[in-house]
């Protein structure tokens, strides 16, 4: 009797890799660690997330919040403190779609937006002037546009919402994040596969005259038949800037 039951209480086990996190930071301690789902339902018996924010004693809780996201964000630390007022705890579904969740610290931690990273997580920074930004690589933006074409979106936290959220943002203030992923595309020397995120990449950071120049020099990589104009033009359906390459001198 006492094999059995040692086996059924194996069967229901957590994974011996089970992605915990723990940060505590500024008196506070948080805490996102897997579990399993007891209460009826679609999830039951499944591994969840279970967030946990305590006073740094452990004594008095904070927060909790069950969630079908594990903990764990790839390369990306499962908890960290970002800056400011501002720490990020990090999930995902299934070692895909990871999401973060950011909280406020003060008066007292709470949640405050969340962001889907689909599955490329990536840093979230703050600037001298307290504003968080991070970027994200979408794919499937664009109908008929599959296969390995990413497209960057820099999301800035705007807090002064009712509702803060992570929104979108393009020029100057997010022209180092969109130029650094087009730097990553041009080294691997492959423009035929990736122009078209490299040309939003461009258009995106507000930079017309580097934008000229670089889409110039991409156009001239490129086979006849494909149209770099005409992808500027349909940049705007996702959501990006429309460009004319025509309107670039030299």
């Amino acid at each position: 009797m006492k094999i059995h039951l040692l086996a059924w209480l194996a069967a229901f086990a957590l994974p011996a890799a089970a992605q915990n996190a723990v940060l505590t930071h500024a008196g506070h301690t948080f805490s996102y660690q897997e579990s399993l789902e007891t209460a009826e339902g679609d999830l039951q018996g499944e591994v969840i997330g279970v967030i946990h924010v305590t006073r740094e004693d452990g004594l008095v809780s904070i927060y909790q919040e069950k969630t079908a996201l594990r903990p764990g964000c790839g390369d990306e630390p499962g908890a960290e403190y970002i800056g400011g007022d501002f720490v990020a705890l990090c999930g995902h579904l299934g070692g895909r779609h990871y999401t973060k969740t950011l909280f406020r610290l003060s008066p007292e931690p709470a949640p405050v937006a969340q962001l889907d990273y689909d599955d490329s997580p990536a840093p979230i920074g703050i600037d001298r002037h307290g504003v968080l930004r991070t970027r994200v690589l979408r794919r499937d933006v664009f109908a008929g546009v599959t296969g390995p074409a990413y497209f960057p979106f820099v999301y800035a936290l705007d807090g002064a919402a009712a509702k803060p959220a992570f929104r979108r943002e393009f020029g100057a203030a997010a022209r180092p994040l969109y130029r650094d992923y087009y730097e990553t595309l041009k080294r691997e020397g492959k423009p035929r596969v990736h122009y078209r995120a490299m040309a939003a990449a461009l258009v995106a950071g507000g930079d017309r005259g580097f934008a000229c120049r670089e889409l110039r020099a991409l156009q001239q990589s490129l086979p006849a038949g494909a149209d770099l104009a005409g992808w500027l033009r349909t940049l705007p359906r996702a959501g990006y800037p429309g460009f004319e390459l025509a309107t670039c001198k030299g």
